[in-house]
């Protein structure tokens, strides 16, 4: 695992502003930064980019980057990561406690939480919502994440099984996770937004299949539309139980390539967007302290389809291949030092 280090843009007088409403609210503790606390733009509507439209909405199939980034805006769950420490911290969970071999978590959950439609969140939304993922009829590739805990071979590989033993809702506030060996890391597997909870009334209302067209959750953003490979529209949650967003609206512009979305930002249509490769020191000498650097957590690869020849049989070959790859000179030259090799 290494940091990548992406190069973005944002306007000048909306940085803070989003900042504390999308980097903040959407990932973490939802806290602001005291040092910029005067500075903060309240209000507004901020055009972000995305490069492709997402796959889904889902909280059952966010994988993938575009995906996730509108989700945690939607979405939260049980615990989450300060945005900029990395931190895992308590989002809907008030407190939990870990037993000594670390194979039963409870979860005391925070009152009062409210879902976008105005129901009250509760401990049997999440016994609902993870029972979901892991049922096999949804095809979730994420469900993977809950594969530690109590009854999940059972349920999602073997079919044996109609739920997951080991996920109980103890009273409304009360969740208590049985896990099938000791996983004390099980923790921070509770921050990926597939363990978000979500209104059972509302999957039945639309379908399970569409309910990735009509999200429901208790981030601090709502749903309001996708027009898909255009845009997606989000706006403050005004019962957000945590910080409340500074922004009143988002619009996630929805781009094929970088090259056309920086060419808007150009213009003044987007108020962020990743610089093309080719273009960092040019961008970085043009904008100044309106480019900035902000490191991210990933991975780049070259994959083999092990399922074909002449890769799947042949290790010598696949070895070769990843002994040529230089490295140092793709990261520092090619990708123009945005990059750190792994």
């Amino acid at each position: 695992m290494r940091k990548d280090r992406v190069f973005t843009m944002l306007v000048v007088l909306l940085a803070l502003a989003v900042a504390a409403a999308m980097v903040v609210s959407g990932c973490g503790g939802k806290e602001e930064g005291e040092e910029k606390k005067e500075e903060i733009v309240e209000g507004g509507t901020f055009n972000y980019c995305l490069v492709s439209d997402p796959v889904s909405l889902d909280p059952a199939q966010l994988q993938e980057s575009q995906g996730i980034e509108v989700g945690k805006q939607i979405f939260d769950g049980l615990m989450d990561n300060d945005p900029k420490t990395m931190e895992l911290v308590p989002a809907m969970a008030e407190s939990y406690e870990v037993n000594d071999d670390a194979t039963v978590f409870t979860f005391k959950l925070k009152k009062g939480i409210k879902f976008h439609n105005g129901r009250e969140c509760t401990a049997q939304d999440f016994v609902y919502a993870w029972n979901r993922v892991c049922d096999p009829a949804t095809a979730s590739e994420v469900a993977y994440h809950m594969s530690a805990i109590k009854g999940f071979k059972q349920f999602n590989e073997d079919k044996t099984a109609t739920s997951l033993e080991g996920v109980k809702a103890l009273d409304d506030y009360t969740l208590e996770v049985t896990l099938e060996y000791p996983y004390a890391d099980f923790i921070y597997h509770t921050a990926h937004p597939v363990f978000s909870p979500i209104p059972k009334e509302v999957v039945e209302q639309y379908g399970s299949e569409n309910f990735s067209e009509h999200p429901v959750g208790t981030g601090p953003f709502k749903f309001v539309s996708w027009t898909h490979e255009q845009q997606i529209v989000v706006e403050k949650f005004d019962e957000y139980y945590g910080k409340k967003p500074h922004l009143d609206k988002v619009v996630f512009k929805i781009y094929m390539d970088e090259e056309t979305a920086y060419q808007d930002f150009k213009a003044g249509a987007l108020h962020d967007a990743q610089i093309p490769q080719g273009q960092f020191e040019t961008a970085a000498a043009e904008y100044g302290e309106r480019a900035i650097f902000k490191p991210m957590l990933g991975i780049y690869y070259y994959g083999f389809n092990m399922n074909t020849a002449p890769w799947k049989d042949n290790k010598a070959l696949r070895q070769a291949f990843n002994y040529a790859v230089d490295r140092e000179t793709l990261c520092n030259v090619v990708m123009e030092g945005q990059r750190i090799p792994a």
